[in-house]
C-alpha cells in the first residue's frame, strides 16, 4: 500500500478495495478521493499525424481529452522522440501544444531528457505506478488509420476518451 497521508491511502486492486469501475481513487474513512496522475504524452502519431520534422495534421479529439485530464488535476508531460533531435522540432511541438489558439489548455510540462519508452497499454500498470503513457507505439493502445499517410496509424482519442470515462480518470 502506498501512503498518501496519515488517513488516505491508495488501494490496489483486490486489496481493501470494493469492486468499482473506478480504479483511480484512494479510500479513506470518509469515502473515495481522486488521485491525480502523471500523463506522459507523445507528439507524432499521438497529437498530430506523423510528418516529422514538420508538424502533421491535428489528431481530432486530443485537445478535448487533454483539457479534461488537466481539469481533473492530472499533470501532462510532453514525452517525444523529438527531444533527441536537437533540431528545434521539440520546441515546435511544445509551442503547438501550449500556444494553440483553438484550445485553452494549461501549460504542458516538457520532459527534456531522453524519451521514456512507453509500457504496454495496461490499466493495472497505470494504477500501481500512478502514470499513463499516451503514445502510438505503446502496444495495445487504441489506434486508427491516419488521413495523410497510407498504411499508418495514430492514437484513437475517441476510444481513449471512452476508456478514461469508464475508468473514472476525469474524477
Amino acid at each position: 500500500m502506498k501512503f498518501l497521508s496519515k488517513k488516505i491511502y491508495l488501494c490496489y486492486p483486490f486489496r481493501n478495495f470494493e469492486k468499482s469501475r473506478n480504479l483511480f481513487f484512494a479510500y479513506n474513512l470518509y469515502g473515495y478521493i481522486f488521485i491525480p496522475m502523471k500523463i506522459f504524452l507523445d507528439f507524432d502519431g499521438t497529437v498530430v499525424e506523423h510528418l516529422y520534422p514538420k508538424l502533421g495534421a491535428y489528431n481530432s479529439g486530443c485537445f478535448e481529452v487533454i483539457q479534461n485530464l488537466q481539469e481533473a488535476g492530472h499533470e501532462i508531460i510532453l514525452n517525444s522522440y523529438r527531444v533527441d533531435c536537437n533540431d528545434g522540432s521539440l520546441e515546435d511541438a511544445f509551442q503547438f501544444l501550449n500556444l494553440n489558439p483553438d484550445f485553452i489548455i494549461n501549460t504542458i510540462s516538457l520532459h527534456t531528457e531522453k524519451k521514456l519508452p512507453p509500457p504496454f497499454w495496461n490499466w493495472e500498470y497505470f494504477l500501481v505506478n500512478e502514470v499513463i503513457f499516451i503514445d502510438d507505439i505503446s502496444s495495445g493502445i487504441p489506434l486508427k488509420p491516419t488521413v495523410a499517410l497510407p498504411n499508418s496509424n495514430m492514437v484513437d482519442w475517441e476510444a481513449i476518451n471512452e476508456q478514461f470515462l469508464e475508468k473514472g480518470i476525469y474524477g
